[in-house]
């Protein structure tokens, strides 16, 4: 019957496979992203239009927000996987900040961030409770900065710097996320 299905919430692959497709997007604009900052060659040519100067900084908390809940969302579905009990039809995590908290779900899992990785993480979960979706922080307690460099709009920023460093953290995101999927039971 109908109504012998369990509920999505309590199926991890259903978390799985938002989990890919957000990471699908958080990719496409990643790559649309890092592609204007790659061609202009560490700062020596400016040719960027317009638009594109627009998209440098109009893009990288939408990826990062995206990014974070790609992961939220597998380490969701990991950790549902493990436990099904753990949700029921609704959903609503203890885990910190209401199961936004990468760094408290990466660890719930058994893994130990790099520094690289727990930096990256701090700055998806602020993208995730707020830097991504609002101007402000939500919270009084919440960083109002996102403590990664967003480009040459803040003035005399070292370009091919801020790339090779937005390219530590990319791949570090990368290896975290595919650690996580490969936790996943076979099918």
């Amino acid at each position: 019957m109908e109504n012998d299905k369990p509920p999505l919430a309590k199926l991890p692959e259903a978390w799985r496979t938002t989990a890919i497709g957000l990471k699908r997007s958080a990719d496409i604009i990643w790559e649309k992203w890092f592609a204007i900052f790659s061609r202009l060659e560490g700062g020596k040519t400016a040719k960027a239009t317009p638009q594109e100067v627009g998209d440098v900084y109009l893009l990288l908390p939408s990826f990062l927000l995206l990014a974070g809940l790609a992961l939220e969302n597998a380490l969701k579905g990991l950790l549902i996987s493990n436990d099904p009990s753990i949700v029921d039809f609704k959903v609503k995590w203890d885990i910190g900040s209401g199961g936004h908290d990468l760094g408290t779900l990466i660890k719930s899992i058994g893994l130990s961030p790099t520094s690289d990785e727990k930096e990256f993480l701090d700055a998806l979960t602020q993208a995730v409770l707020w830097s991504g979706r609002y101007p402000v922080p939500k919270h009084h307690g919440n960083e109002s900065d996102i403590g990664i460099p967003l480009g040459p709009f803040f003035g005399n920023v070292d370009i091919t710097s801020v790339v090779s460093r937005m390219s530590e953290l990319k791949n570090a995101f990368d290896s975290l996320y595919s650690q996580v999927l490969k936790r996943y039971p076979s099918k």
